[in-house]
């Protein structure tokens, strides 16, 4: 006998468990399945219908998950009487274990199905749609109720398990609800000001103001512009980022413009009686 089994119907049969050979063996519960896959960052925003295909053991039709050839029917076991389990005695206790003549089912299959060899269940190949809902997150666990391998002789099927997995996005980044892009402004938007075009996980361009005088890496941030909230009503926001975009080839006229600026810089810089703009900006003399 198995010692846990056996220290299991003694603890049982003391303190409240019934007695008298044990109850029949409840039926047996279908193994759960795990399957992962991965969702680009688009699909998570939207929310999709995932087909899913998969190996897994499923009720047989011919026999219904019986295990028994059609029109016949499993027998109730003689060694246990139909209670899937035996008594015996050790010392001064009455202990049970599994059958081992019918495994704790309660009856013996005397003429099996031959589709399924008296298992009750086959190997199939499953397709089925799973919900993802807009909004979720990387790593979360979906569980499908019902949808894992089928239990032996007729017991209630496992879940399926799905771990999603959400594909890092080249142009945004997440952090939980909200998201970030980064968006480049030439040199003369960012001294003058202006207008920048940002992309959206939604599709739609939004045009973010820029101040003048923006530096690179100041961020602006654009409410409900991100991923939908999952537990809630709404979306997160959308960070962006500036990255001044310094142009590397200037046409002639580009440089003689950048060359007359710099003259400027420098004539304002080295004026009689201060420092120039900087200086004065710096408390410079």
């Amino acid at each position: 006998a198995d010692v846990n089994e056996v220290f299991g119907d003694l603890f049982e049969n003391f303190f409240g468990g019934g007695g008298g050979g044990g109850g029949r063996r409840r039926a047996a519960h279908g193994s759960d399945l795990k399957y992962e896959t991965e969702i680009s960052l688009e699909d998570a925003f939207k929310g999709s219908q995932l087909p899913l295909s998969f190996g897994r053991a499923e009720a047989c039709g011919t026999c219904r998950g019986t295990g028994a050839k059609p029109g016949t029917g499993a027998k109730r076991c003689a060694q246990c009487r139909g209670q899937g389990r035996v008594q015996f005695s050790q010392g001064f206790f009455s202990m049970s274990q599994t059958c081992p003549g019918c495994g704790g089912e309660g009856q013996v299959v005397e003429h099996p199905c031959k589709d399924c060899r008296g298992q009750g269940r086959v190997r199939r190949e499953a397709e089925l749609k799973v919900k993802i809902p807009p909004g979720i997150y990387d790593g979360a666990t979906l569980r499908i109720s019902g949808e894992g391998e089928a239990a032996p002789h007729g017991g209630q099927p496992g879940d399926l398990y799905v771990h999603v997995k959400v594909k890092a996005d080249p142009r945004f980044e997440r952090h939980e609800d909200d998201l970030s892009v980064t968006a480049g402004v030439d040199v003369a938007t960012a001294a003058l000001g202006g207008t920048a075009d940002v992309p959206t996980i939604d599709g739609e361009p939004v045009k973010v103001k820029v101040p003048a005088g923006v530096q690179g890496g100041a961020t602006f941030r654009v409410r409900e512009k991100g991923m939908p909230k999952l537990h809630g009503r709404g979306r997160g926001d959308l960070l962006v980022h500036v990255r001044v975009d310094v142009p590397r080839d200037l046409s002639a006229r580009q440089r003689e413009i950048f060359e007359d600026l710099r003259k400027s810089f420098e004539a304002e810089h080295t004026a009689p009686g201060g420092a120039g703009v900087f200086g004065r900006i710096f408390g410079k003399e």
